[in-house]
């Protein structure tokens, strides 16, 4: 069961977005049905910023991404240099 929890973190890449972005990623996310969209604050720069962060809305139905979503993830974790380390964490996760 993945929460957001106090002091937690999530490494990852901070984008600067529109509404027409963020709608087509909306979509893509499957929101609000299998995502909602919450805005929390991030660390950026050594400054303290808000940004939207999707949760899943049924955690008891996370299951494994699929292969071409795993691949996708995977390579935009690669191409910005953000340690893959978490998202295998979250694959263990599932598997308790």
């Amino acid at each position: 069961d993945v929460t957001f929890e106090k002091g937690a973190q999530t490494h990852g890449v901070l984008w600067e977005l529109n509404m027409y972005d963020l709608a087509d990623i909306d979509r893509f996310e499957g929101f609000p049905i299998y995502y909602i969209r919450n805005q929390l604050p991030v660390l950026y720069k050594n400054k303290t910023v808000n940004a939207w962060v999707y949760e899943m809305t049924k955690k008891e139905d996370c299951s494994y991404p699929s292969d071409h979503y795993w691949e996708m993830v995977t390579l935009g974790y690669k191409q910005h240099k953000v340690n893959p380390s978490q998202l295998y964490q979250s694959i263990e996760r599932i598997n308790t």
